[in-house]
């Protein structure tokens, strides 16, 4: 393992210590002939609001911010924040082109082969085999597997019944060669191979159009017992609530939906599942303990001093929920 990843570390870009320069961004900070400029995206003002929740379909939404343009509202029942107008598929293909992955936040080396990375995502790692109760014959699928970094971790652990799936063909053939690990590109809910017993959604659910749609299609995969398990943003957490939209999840147009403990159990409660259960961060109770009152007092500091509307905090709390096909 360390081997692997002395091969590949580089140091990382000074451009963009938060996001990677890309032309299609539109809220980032990016560097330009030595100049920074802003960049907003303009949306069709015409186009009418939701009737109702995306998740729950509870018809009390209200408008709740304009971040850089795009309007989020959230549902006064599950607690869902979401971006509407969703952006079209045309675009966000264009989003996540080849230059968003190419150099995926401020470097082209795997995540796995990184020191400012490795140790959190190792500890994801660490947190599903834990939530798996460490059975490492286990079939695993990784949902937007990226450059393969969580099953590289898995697979150290002993886990050899993995698969990754990812949309980008360069990410897909980066795993493969760098980590060493079976990545395909394909679209999820065009793939049809079942009797898994756990689809992890990694940091990905926050990023799609159709999240219920997708956890739906997980059930339809699992063996019966299985688990789905997913991590992205807890916008109901004090270090969200403190920071408002200057929050790292709260992050338009890469990320469209803001999600709570509650409106994450309403999506797996509408898509079958049963035991739901969650999480905050990865860590040891303890430990998650006095690193939560540093991140808040961070967070105080930050929104206090902060008068730069485009600054993202990169504190914030993560949730791991987790649900079980009857």
């Amino acid at each position: 393992m360390n081997r692997l990843r002395n091969e590949y570390i580089t140091a990382s870009s000074t451009t963009d210590e938060h996001r990677p320069p890309h032309e299609f961004w539109g809220p980032v900070r990016r560097e330009q002939d030595n100049v920074y400029l802003d960049l907003d995206f303009i949306l069709d003002k015409d186009q009418a609001p939701p009737e109702k929740c995306l998740i729950c379909s509870h018809r009390a939404l209200l408008f709740v911010a304009n971040v850089y343009g795009w309007p989020i509202f959230e549902c006064q029942r599950c607690g869902l924040g979401f971006v509407w107008p969703q952006p079209s598929s045309e675009f966000l293909a264009q989003f996540y082109g080849p230059s968003y992955w190419a150099n995926y936040l401020g470097s082209t080396e795997p995540l796995y082969c990184r020191a400012d990375k490795v140790d959190s995502w190792k500890r994801s790692s660490e947190c599903i085999d834990r939530i798996l109760g460490r059975n490492r014959k286990a079939r695993v699928l990784d949902v937007g597997a990226g450059d393969g970094t969580i099953l590289r971790f898995l697979a150290d652990m002993g886990y050899q019944n993995i698969l990754g799936l990812d949309l980008d063909k360069d990410n897909a053939r980066r795993a493969q060669e760098k980590m060493g690990v079976p990545v395909v590109s394909h679209d999820f809910l065009k793939f049809n191979e079942g009797g898994w017993d756990a689809i992890v959604l990694w940091a990905v659910i926050e990023h799609l159009k159709t999240p219920l749609g997708f956890v739906r299609h997980a059930r339809s995969l699992l063996a019966r017992g299985g688990l789905c398990i997913l991590m992205t943003g807890d916008n109901s957490s004090a270090h969200a609530r403190l920071q408002g939209t200057m929050d790292y999840w709260v992050y338009p147009p890469e990320h469209l939906f803001f999600f709570t403990v509650s409106s994450i159990q309403w999506m797996f409660r509408e898509a079958g599942f049963e035991h739901f259960r969650w999480r905050l961060q990865f860590q040891p109770a303890w430990k998650e303990l006095i690193l939560w009152v540093h991140r808040f007092c961070r967070s105080a500091g930050i929104r206090i001093s902060s008068q730069n509307r485009f600054y993202r905090s990169t504190l914030s709390n993560s949730l791991v929920a987790w649900g079980q096909k009857p």
